[in-house]
């Protein structure tokens, strides 16, 4: 708890980033994941191996959701390309030094929302638009969302809850920023890669069956290139004897199976 708050105090990060949760959250993956790390390495070497396979090469590499860079194999996709931009609310400092290391890899301090910051002046519910976290950099040859598109509306979701939303508003704004985000990867130029959790497992020990819900508020998918699982919490992590593992799919060129011609544009363009 100490090592917890001590990053959460020296993580960079906006005022906006601190009121929403966005740093408390990048702070508890981190603790999570070195609380469970064995549980974990099989869906990180997964989701890495599968950006690798995506991230194949040419100008401009965009990661959507780098975060603490877990499962970016950042050290071996930079040298492929002229630049890398990470994209994230948070980029905590041990990931930025990663950046600074290698050549052309550049931290973009960015809201793929595009909601955060209406949220944060308490002037009621932003409608989800098109964000523009790449306005002013060169177009995409490769985009990645990371293990995001599940991880949208959770801060969100809090600021609202403790701001009285009722359930049914919360889980309409969620699906929609889900539907937003999907729709707007298919609008970018180059390879679109996406990898996300579906849905949610939780199951108790000496009890038959399991509780599923949908990690992305029932907002479907096409049929996934790739799939895993993934036991994020462990018995003991989030409740005595309750384990809970996420199904996750990985889509290689999302612009394919979700035509642009098809998706919405709310807001505008990237």
């Amino acid at each position: 708890m100490i090592r917890e708050l001590i990053e959460s105090g020296l993580t960079p990060a906006t005022g906006i980033a601190r009121r929403l949760g966005y740093v408390d959250e990048v702070v508890a993956i981190g603790a999570r994941e070195r609380r469970h790390r064995t549980a974990w390495a099989t869906h990180l070497a997964r989701t890495a191996s599968f950006v690798a396979e995506v991230a194949t090469g040419g100008d401009h590499l965009v990661v959507l959701g780098s975060g603490r860079l877990l499962d970016l194999p950042l050290e071996r996709l930079a040298p492929r390309y002229r630049r890398t931009t990470l994209v994230d609310m948070v980029h905590p400092r041990a990931a930025r030094r990663r950046a600074a290391a290698l050549a052309g890899v550049v931290c973009v301090e960015g809201d793929v929302t595009a909601c955060a910051a209406l949220l944060g002046t308490g002037h009621g519910l932003p409608s989800p638009s098109f964000p523009r976290v790449l306005s002013g950099h060169p177009p995409p040859t490769t985009t990645i969302s990371l293990n995001l598109a599940s991880q949208l509306a959770v801060a969100p979701s809090q600021w609202l809850e403790r701001h009285g939303f009722d359930d049914d508003v919360i889980a309409r704004f969620g699906a929609a920023l889900v539907a937003t985000h999907l729709d707007w990867l298919a609008t970018l130029p180059g390879r679109v890669g996406l990898v996300t959790d579906v849905r949610r497992r939780y199951t108790r020990r000496g009890v038959a069956g399991e509780v599923v819900e949908s990690s992305l508020f029932e907002v479907p998918l096409p049929p996934a290139d790739q799939a895993w699982t993934w036991p994020v919490a462990p018995e003991g992590e989030i409740e005595s004897a309750v384990t809970l593992t996420l199904d996750v799919e990985a889509f290689g060129d999302w612009t394919r199976v979700r035509s642009p011609a098809s998706a919405s544009t709310p807001g505008g363009g990237p």
